[in-house]
């Protein structure tokens, strides 16, 4: 695969996460909403193409993945406001209900996702150029720190002074995402295998 091919699983993934965000599943003891899935795919995405195509390509696709994002907000917004046929009054509430959002959750998702995918590939240039950690360490401990970051600035911004407990919300979240992080190591791995021969420095990487 190449970099466009890997872009568009990422951005998949980011808007995906964004529809199925308003069904709460339950994971053993924690409460989490079903987004989680796409967007741990999203981090994982994200390190193969920064492994594989470099830091300025990996930039690159976290500024595609927010535009697309503003995009597919503004044509929900838009979908949601057009008046409903009579007959389907309850397919609007259906929508609103899935794709509505206030535009404190709007900031907040923006907000968490910015500062946290930027967050990601700088850390995983950090170790890889520094360090020289091995693959599995800088994806791993990238996507850890950065997942952190994702987790509180989203329920602070969009809960605070709605829920008089924030802190175990962003725990139990942040702890099934790191759980489902680790577990992705294998495709990223798998991924970014070619030879041993590794992206160094800001450049364009492995060879597709």
């Amino acid at each position: 695969m190449d970099f466009t091919a890997y872009t568009v699983l990422f951005v998949t993934a980011l808007l995906t996460s964004n529809v199925t965000a308003a069904k709460v599943v339950q994971l053993g003891p924690f409460l989490v909403p079903a987004a989680v899935v796409a967007y741990i795919l999203a981090f994982v995405t994200m390190d193969i193409i920064h492994e594989r195509f470099g830091f300025v390509r990996a930039r690159q696709a976290v500024y595609l993945g927010f535009g697309a994002q503003a995009l597919s907000a503004a044509l929900v917004y838009a979908g949601q406001v057009l008046p409903p046929a009579p007959f389907a009054a309850g397919v609007h509430e259906a929508y609103v209900t899935v794709l509505g959002q206030t535009g404190r959750f709007v900031v907040a998702s923006f907000t968490a996702y910015l500062a946290s995918q930027l967050l990601d590939i700088h850390i995983f240039r950090l170790i890889r150029e520094r360090w020289r950690a091995p693959r599995w360490v800088r994806k791993n401990l990238s996507t850890l720190v950065s997942q952190g970051a994702d987790t509180a600035l989203f329920i602070t911004i969009a809960f605070a002074g709605t829920v008089p407990a924030l802190a175990p919300m962003i725990l139990s979240q942040y702890a099934v995402k790191a759980a489902l992080s680790v577990l992705g190591t294998p495709i990223f791995l798998v991924a970014t295998r070619r030879g041993g021969h590794e992206a160094v420095g800001d450049g364009e990487g492995m060879a597709a």
